[in-house]
Formats: C-alpha cells, sequence, structure tokens
C-alpha cells in the first residue's frame, strides 16, 4: 500500500457517512474504481482531494498525513445521493396530467411527449446533480442514449 494514512482517512469517511464506494464516489463527482484506488494505488488530485479534506473538516495537507479519527463528525456535507423517485410510468402518468391542466393533451402534442418521457430524468437528475463538467457531460450522455436521442449542446435563447 503506497499511501497508508491516505487509504485510512478514506475508509474513515466511508464509515462516517455509512456509504459504500459507489455512493462516496457519486457524491464526489468520481468513478467507484476512482475511490478504490485511493491510497492503495493513486492519490486523489485536485477538486476530488479538496473535498475528501472538506468532508473531513481538514486541510487537503492534513487529509494526506494525519489519521482521522474514527468519531469526528463529516463536515461541509455535499449533497447526497438524490431522492428516491416513483417509477418512470408513474412520472409520466404525472406530467401528462399537468399538461391537461394547462389544455395541452399529450397524446396530441409531439413536444409534450417528449417533455412527458424526459420528465422522469429531469426530475433524477435535479435531485442529484453531477460534480464537475466531466460528471455533468456523461450525466447528458447517458440520458440522451437511453432515451434515444441526440448527444448535441444547449442552445441559448
Amino acid at each position: 500500500m503506497k499511501h497508508p494514512i491516505l487509504y485510512h482517512n478514506v475508509q474513515a469517511l466511508l464509515r462516517r457517512l455509512k456509504e459504500d464506494q459507489t455512493v462516496f464516489a457519486d457524491r464526489l463527482g468520481v468513478s467507484q474504481g476512482t475511490v478504490s484506488r485511493w491510497g492503495i494505488l493513486s492519490v486523489p488530485r485536485g477538486s476530488a482531494l479538496t473535498d475528501l479534506a472538506d468532508l473531513a473538516g481538514v486541510t487537503p495537507k492534513e487529509f494526506l498525513k494525519q489519521k482521522l479519527s474514527e468519531e469526528a463528525p463529516v463536515k461541509n456535507l455535499p449533497p447526497g445521493p438524490g431522492i428516491t423517485l416513483p417509477n418512470e410510468d408513474v412520472l409520466t402518468e404525472v406530467f401528462a396530467g399537468l399538461l391537461e391542466t394547462i389544455d395541452v393533451d399529450p397524446d396530441q402534442d409531439g413536444r409534450a411527449q417528449k417533455l412527458a418521457k424526459s420528465f422522469p430524468a429531469a426530475l433524477q437528475f435535479a435531485s442529484n446533480p453531477p460534480k464537475g463538467r466531466a460528471a455533468l457531460r456523461k450525466k447528458v450522455r447517458e440520458a440522451s442514449a437511453r432515451d434515444g436521442g441526440e448527444d448535441r449542446p444547449l442552445q441559448s435563447r
């Protein structure tokens, strides 16, 4: 193990948060594989190291050089893994109901149909926004591929 103190500190944060590596990775905007390598093969860099140190309530240098206590509270907790939403069919029906309240027939309006289909993904995205540009691009590509759409940049009006 290349960095035993770093490894200890990452594991201590995981225990404090009561999260597995996947949820922890989502919280920090990195992959689960990245989290699993910290301390064993690699050292977090840039904003990941800063975020880890912020969670622990220490400086990045202290996070790398001093063992954290197991009991200390987590500081500056970023948003967690989001809220649990009803299934996609329920959300699509809710959205269709909302459209009907403004006299838009979702069965007749193609734009309304597209909006109704994207509503569940938009809610999930809003409840758990990705951290950083790379994570944002990845989420947009995943949602686009899942919805059968094209990956294209947003246009401002």
